[in-house]
């Protein structure tokens, strides 16, 4: 290969010799057309290749704390009621405030995985440029308050999904044969639809996702770092995420309440809703 290129950039300038071009004229020929970009207004520029990396760091870091934690509330929960020791302890205390402990323990193990494996990875990043020069993440977060929003939205989707996840495991005899294993995968789904932010943050798809509180715990934090997200915007999508936490949480405490005195026959998805709207 090394021959083959050596000796048709031989025969290359034995031809332009030749033919009689000048060095000049041929380079003003097969110069590139130069594009100046102007950019009019207030106008944010586009990602840059850091930014885009930390965007697609907080999606895989949300992943890690999710399948984190689903583990423990398989080993918690599911646990607890087949070793039929739940109704010993609900029987001192309100089952709201031990749905409430597990809710909270959960979510800031989650969250401690997440930071561990960034640093992990952070680490690594240190490590890999002492060995290859151009391997660089340039950190730029252009305010303060958005490193905290990329913290503090996270954790309240902790709160909120692993409330979901309690209340099902609440219902769950056998993990091994139950049917309603394939909800525990609802959350997941959520995780994917982020991918949407990297082709039109600045767009009506990402701008809903961001705002629905199913998917803005793990959206919104990915469109501060890859565009400008106006603070109306910010402060409706975490009002809606704390009000939907707030619901899941006083739904999964009744659930609980419930299906973790009942043995047999799991109860349907409508009768897990009529306790949660019941109560």
């Amino acid at each position: 290969g090394d021959l083959v290129t050596e000796l048709s950039a031989i025969r290359q300038r034995a031809r332009i010799t030749e033919s009689g071009f000048a060095p000049e004229a041929l380079g003003a020929m097969l110069a590139p057309v130069g594009v100046a970009v102007v950019e009019h207004g207030d106008v944010r520029p586009r990602a840059r290749a850091g930014e885009r990396m930390l965007g697609i760091a907080v999606i895989s870091l949300a992943f890690v704390g999710l399948m984190s934690g689903l583990g423990y509330v398989f080993a918690g929960i599911t646990g607890e009621k087949q070793q039929r020791i739940t109704e010993q302890i609900v029987s001192a205390v309100p089952p709201q405030s031990w749905m409430d402990g597990k809710i909270l323990g959960l979510a800031a193990v989650a969250l401690l995985n997440a930071v561990a494996t960034g640093v992990a990875i952070a680490a690594l990043f240190v490590v890999g440029r002492q060995f290859a020069s151009g391997l660089r993440v340039p950190i730029e977060f252009g305010h303060p308050m958005v490193a905290v929003l990329v913290v503090l939205v996270p954790l309240l989707g902790y709160l909120l999904w692993f409330s979901f996840l309690c209340a099902v495991a609440a219902v769950i005899d056998d993990p091994n044969s139950s049917a309603k294993g394939s909800l525990l995968m609802v959350p997941m789904a959520t995780v994917a639809v982020a991918g949407f932010v990297f082709v039109t943050p600045e767009g009506a798809v990402s701008q809903f996702f961001s705002l629905f509180p199913l998917t803005s715990w793990v959206v919104l934090p990915t469109r501060l770092l890859l565009a400008d997200v106006p603070w109306w915007e910010v402060a409706a999508s975490i009002a809606l995420l704390l009000a939907t936490t707030w619901l899941f949480r006083r739904a999964a405490g009744k659930i609980f309440a419930v299906g973790m005195l009942m043995y047999g026959k799991e109860p349907t998805v409508g009768e897990m809703w009529r306790w949660a709207r019941e109560g």
